[in-house]
């Protein structure tokens, strides 16, 4: 298939980023096309009102959940939701930002189910509260694990059964019981 074959915008991402900054305001904190296509940042409380109204303009064309996940920075924690619109290599990024000290941010599983794992999974590693999810358990660590993983200042409980030394890794000889260099010795011999 040709490019010329492909669909093409109807309106320019300038006309589109205008409508967008007018319908959110100072809650539309930054609008801008990057490498891959447009970037938005926006208020974590107006998230969903936001992306529902990107499926109108930049989304109303074929287009695809990529993916989401929760992002450490220097003084606020990150959530980035990317979508791919059918046919062309544009990347719709969205991203919200919110404080450490109590992250909150609004679920998308409402609008796109397959946000509800990496939800899951940002919420859990992250400790960002997702408001409207459906189901917060935990996805990757068991249930009743203190702290969140993926936070540079997070500190590993090394008294924890799943992160104990590995005999098998650490004295192998010892673990196994035998050397088995001496099983190949007596062999060839």
């Amino acid at each position: 298939m040709a490019d010329q074959d492909l669909p093409q915008p109807q309106t320019t991402p300038d006309e589109r980023f205008a409508a967008l900054e007018e319908r959110f305001g100072a809650d539309l904190i930054e609008a801008r096309v990057g490498e891959r296509g447009p970037d938005f940042l926006v208020e974590p409380e107006r998230l969903p009102e936001f992306v529902a109204a990107l499926r109108e303009d930049f989304l109303a064309e074929p287009h695809l959940f990529v993916d989401a996940c929760g992002v450490e920075r220097e003084v606020f924690l990150e959530v980035v939701y990317r979508f791919s619109l059918v046919g062309r290599s544009e990347i719709v990024t969205v991203r919200a930002q919110t404080p450490k000290e109590n992250p909150v941010v609004a679920s998308l599983s409402g609008l796109y189910p397959g946000a509800l794992w990496p939800e899951r999974e940002y919420a859990e590693m992250y400790g960002i509260t997702v408001t409207g999810h459906p189901d917060l358990r935990h996805l990757l660590l068991p249930e009743g694990w203190a702290g969140f993983p993926l936070r540079k200042d997070y500190r590993y409980p090394l008294e924890h059964p799943y992160l104990a030394p590995d005999p098998l890794r650490e004295d192998p000889i010892q673990a196994l019981g035998h050397r088995p260099e001496a099983e190949t010795e007596t062999t060839t011999a």
